[in-house]
């Protein structure tokens, strides 16, 4: 049986809640040369953006840090959120919160915001953050 669709107002509150109580995500990226990586990393969620952390000479790292852009999922395959936004790097010593929340001092941290295109589960991830409504693009 088919559920019937969600509203707005319900898919919202569900994508806050898997990002508030998930813990692991697939990130995907690729190299220059095309070659896709898709690896499960655990995350933080702060309200605004999402955090993975990763060693910096990692595949994936180098993969983000090269393409400024990342694309990652998470949930069910029938109920997935998918966030897109752009990449930024920082280092130890940048946010010692951040360092605790992945208890791992040789780690280096990418920070994803959902900037720009970003969506989740079917709709504008700007939206869903009191953001600027879609264009009409």
């Amino acid at each position: 049986m088919i559920e019937p669709s969600r509203s707005l107002e319900q898919r919202t509150a569900d994508v806050l809640a898997r990002l508030r109580e998930d813990v692991d995500l697939w990130v995907a990226s690729a190299d220059a040369e095309g070659n896709a990586y898709l690896v499960p990393l655990s995350f933080v969620w702060d309200g605004a953006a999402l955090t993975i952390s990763t060693p910096r000479a990692s595949r994936t790292a180098r993969n983000l840090m090269r393409a400024e852009w990342a694309r990652v999922a998470l949930g069910l395959t029938r109920d997935v959120v998918i966030v897109e936004g752009t990449v930024e790097t920082i280092t130890i010593g940048t946010d010692p919160a951040l360092e605790d929340a992945h208890a791992d001092d040789d780690i280096r941290s990418i920070i994803l915001t959902g900037e720009g295109k970003a969506f989740c589960a079917g709709g504008d991830f700007s939206q869903m953050t009191g953001g600027l409504p879609p264009s009409s693009e």
